[in-house]
């Protein structure tokens, strides 16, 4: 009996289950009998609807219908939509009747058109990657203009590049005109028709036409005004506003000066319903009595722009004062590109409106605008400044003088807003006396003597500025006989690269100290230190790490040598790619990064390759940055923060790729692609990068792809990924102080050109130029004689001279006879014929290279201190840290 049940339960399971499906087929089948066939096609059909009807099993999707031809059922664009009004925003920047609209417009165009929220479209215009073509203008074309040549070094304090420099906001943005040398895209807001502008315009139009019928006695409602204004406009009279039409119109009668940004050609991107690009008289007269819900908003006058100040590491919120009722939402910008957009954990917009800025630092600061989401016209600017607490160092912490001596005390003293420097004696502050004390360089050196017994006290250096105050004490000791000093906290060596070995030389008397040859054995190997044991030694790019190591490139040898500072003793091999030229050290991370060139005279792609852990006693390896496609990346340039701004910590680095308009955003610490830049509308290939210590900006030189022409310079914001300005006339190689106060545009040529700019929260401004018939070789900054700032130098090709602008000033000064002035042939490393070093903080010495000649300048006196000669080879050379330091 059991056996007879479980067979019955098994013939019966399977009949169950037939009659479900077919009552499900029933169901469906009776549901798409009642719905019939739809916009995105049919549902379910049976087999004898299937026989008279064959679009009844096609599905076209949204926006299509099937039409049966000779060949069969196939999907057509649909002829129109139904005439109900729930308008959807488009994400090409457009607003539709309903969806149906706007899946037949991707349909017409053959591309994708995508719903968003209402409030996309109802934005002020945001120019980035996803602005609609529509909002994109044919940008102004700008000749570019060359400086005219001056028979001598002239410096021009009135001068002003031509064209000035144009404020631009995006990095992201997309344009469908073909750029040449001679265009520069100006895209700003107000060059964009907004929604709200566009509802403006048409208030304005109608007003005027208003104003013009009742002159003429003419009825005035509001029916009669907007036929009139259809008549006007169609002037062949067929009934339909086509898009030549209207752009006719609005050059007769001037209609682009209404409203910024906005003409009757808008009509066609707002209200052109039915998508067919010309709008029949029901779209004009819908067009002209839509209501759109335009926030009223309101802002206090003296509340236009606030000022803010915060410590680094302090916590912000900002409010923003712009009101309406209903209280509007609020929209917080940044160089144009809006703060939501970022997700930046660091910067985040609260639903009450306020920004909140997490732990501020220095690339925080600048200028953050608010406005309400609804009506971009009203708009608050909060200019952020961000303060550090100063620092304050002496060059020597003992003196011991005698009776008569002169005692000379130097101070450097750091910090945002730049400190002011006060001195005192034993805790009281020094009132300078005739013939006693004297202070030089604009407050940072103190001159005391003729000494007596009773100058021997503490003489603290105390920097001030609104986030506080530090002080350094140095120790003077007087006494009938002078005994030796302490070392200063300033000395240093210079590390010297040439076809021999390593030298090392102490740069007051240049005196040997220390040599590498390049026939010794290195430790642990049976290699040599120049690869074999009669080759010459070359080198590529040197760079100090940590006080602990020095790395030094062999290109030709594809490796990289670590020299032990304390032991100035080779004490590990790295291998590298092909050809390793350049080294950044990355301090905070403590990484190496390599750049290798893979062919010989800097022709084809490179490779990126970084060093870990590069200051730790272990063995190191190189390892590259994340593989694209299964391949290592490869660039064209790496642009790495230097390691001078350690203390900014950046975050990210970027690298280049060859004939690419843009770059890729790395993340140092993972070693990963991030991001991608995109700097078409600027026709740039990045080539020099210079970062900025505060604000986020990094300044940029482009060239043009392919022709490998420049393009001029960007100003770019690295917090929020935009362009904040481009100068397409300013041609030339940036040079960026170590302060971040000036940069120094070079442009060589027949007359070099040096245009200094100051940096500031809004950008760079012009300060001043010089012109001068020297062939500029290599750039560097010294501490000024005269101040806080820094004074350029510059050695030139073929002549004995170097140029030293004052960068406060702009005063010019030539030095005569420094070196022979010998043609070196160019470097095959792409290394300055007479490369040019600055000691640093406290140092007086400048070291320059001239032919095989080293020479060490004094930058006090601008004198030559002394040379060394027999030097084969020399281009590279690096100052270093004096040991106990490093220790």
């Amino acid at each position: 009996m059991t056996s007879l049940r479980l067979a019955s339960s098994v013939i019966l399971l399977p009949l169950l289950l037939s009659l479900c499906v077919e009552a499900r087929k029933l169901e469906n089948g009776g549901a798409a009998s009642r719905h019939g066939q739809h916009e995105a096609g049919v549902t379910r059909v049976n087999r004898d609807q299937e026989r008279d009807d064959p679009c009844l099993t096609v599905s076209c999707g949204r926006g299509r219908r099937c039409h049966v031809t000779e060949q069969g059922p196939t999907c057509i664009c649909l002829e129109q939509c139904p005439n109900r009004y729930k308008p959807v925003c488009g994400t090409d920047g457009m607003i539709y009747p309903n969806h149906c609209h706007l899946h037949r417009r991707a349909c017409v165009d053959k591309r994708h058109i995508g719903p968003l929220k209402m409030a996309a479209c109802l934005a002020p215009p945001d120019v980035t990657s996803n602005s609609s073509a529509a909002e994109t203008r044919k940008a102004s074309t700008v000749p570019q203009n060359n400086a005219t040549a001056s028979p001598r070094t002239t410096t021009n304090q009135s001068y002003e590049p031509k064209p000035p420099s144009i404020d631009v906001v995006g990095a992201e943005l997309t344009t469908s005109d073909v750029i040449t040398e001679s265009d520069v895209v100006e895209l700003r807001p107000d060059h964009l028709c907004s929604l709200h502008k566009f509802q403006k315009m048409k208030d304005a139009l109608l007003q005027l036409s208003r104003k013009q019928l009742e002159r003429d006695g003419r009825p005035v409602g509001r029916e009669y005004v907007i036929s009139r204004l259809f008549s006007q406009y169609d002037l062949n009279n067929n009934g339909l506003l086509e898009t030549a039409e209207l752009r006719k119109v609005t050059e007769q009668h001037h209609l682009n000066d209404l409203i910024s940004g906005c003409d009757l050609t808008d009509l066609s991107h707002f209200d052109d319903t039915s998508g067919d690009g010309k709008l029949d008289i029901n779209e004009f007269y819908i067009a002209f009595n839509k209501l759109y819900s335009i926030a009223m908003v309101s802002l206090d006058k003296s509340l236009e722009v606030n000022l803010l100040s915060a410590l680094v590491g302090d916590n912000v919120e900002i409010k923003c004062d712009v009101t309406g009722s209903p209280a509007p939402r609020v929209v917080w910008r940044r160089s144009g590109r809006e703060l939501t957009q970022l997700q930046d954990e660091a910067l985040r917009v609260f639903p009450d409106g306020s920004l909140y800025l997490s732990h501020v630092q220095l690339i925080h600061a600048g200028n953050y605008t608010c406005h309400a989401r609804d009506n971009a016209e009203v708009l608050q600017t909060h200019v952020l400044n961000v303060q550090t607490p100063p620092l304050s160092e002496v060059d020597r912490r003992l003196q011991n003088k005698g009776v008569g001596q002169m005692a000379h005390i130097q101070c450097h003293a750091s910090g945002i807003p730049a400190p002011q420097i006060t001195w005192l004696k034993n805790e009281t502050p020094i009132s300078p006396q005739a013939g006693r004390y004297d202070v030089t360089a604009g407050g940072s050196g103190l001159l005391i003597g003729p000494l007596t017994v009773s100058d021997t006290g503490a003489y603290m250096c105390e920097a001030s500025n609104s986030a506080g105050h530090a002080r350094a004490v140095s120790s003077l000791l007087v006494q009938q006989k002078a005994q030796p000093d302490e070392p200063t906290d300033s000395e240093s060596q210079l590390m010297l690269f040439h076809d021999w070995g390593i030298s090392v030389y102490d740069p007051s008397s240049c005196r040997l100290e220390h040599q590498i040859q390049g026939s010794d054995i290195i430790p642990g190997t049976q290699d040599y230190v120049c690869g074999g044991l009669r080759r010459a030694c070359e080198w590529g790019a040197a760079v100090e790490v940590a006080g602990v190591y020095v790395y030094v490139t062999q290109p030709m040898l594809q490796r990289v040598l670590l020299i032990s500072r304390r032991q100035l003793l080779v004490v590990d091999v790295v291998s590298t790619d092909e050809l390793p030229v350049q080294l950044q050290y990355v301090p905070h991370l403590d990484q190496v990064w390599v750049l290798n060139w893979r062919a010989a005279g800097n022709r084809g792609v490179r490779t990126v390759q970084v060093i870990r852990n590069a200051s730790q006693k272990r063995r190191h390896f190189t390892v590259h940055l994340q593989p694209i496609n299964d391949h290592v990346d490869l660039v064209m340039n790496m642009l790495v923060p230097p390691s001078e701004l350690a203390d900014q910590k950046f975050r990210y680095a970027f690298v280049t790729h060859s004939n690419h308009r843009g770059m890729y955003k790395v993340d140092m610490k993972t070693l990963n692609f991030v991001k991608s830049v995109d700097l078409t509308p600027y026709n740039c290939v990045p080539q020099k990068a210079q970062f900025a210590r505060i604000y986020g900006f990094v300044v940029i030189s482009c060239m043009e792809p392919v022709t490998s022409r420049p393009s001029g310079q960007l100003l770019y914001d690295q917090l929020t990924d935009s362009v904040v300005s481009a100068q397409p006339s300013l041609i030339g190689e940036p040079y960026l102080t170590p302060d971040s106060a000036s940069c120094v545009t070079v442009r060589r040529g027949p007359v070099t050109t040096l245009a200094v700019q100051r940096l500031n929260g809004d950008g760079l401004v012009f300060a001043f130029d010089v012109r001068t018939p020297l062939n500029i070789s290599d750039v560097t900054f010294h501490p000024s004689r005269s101040g806080h700032g820094y004074d350029l130098y510059a050695t030139a090709r073929g002549v004995a001279e170097v140029m030293v602008i004052d960068l406060e000033s702009g005063q010019v000064e030539i030095l005569t006879s420094v070196g022979g002035g010998s043609l070196s042939e160019p470097d095959r490393w792409g290394r300055p014929e007479r490369p040019l070093n600055s000691a640093g903080r406290f140092q007086c010495h400048l070291a320059a290279a001239d032919g095989d000649t080293l020479l060490v300048l004094n930058g006090r006196t601008h004198t030559e201190n002394c040379r060394v000669a027999g030097l084969r080879g020399l281009r590279l050379q690096i100052w270093l840290q004096k040991i106990a330091d490093a220790e």
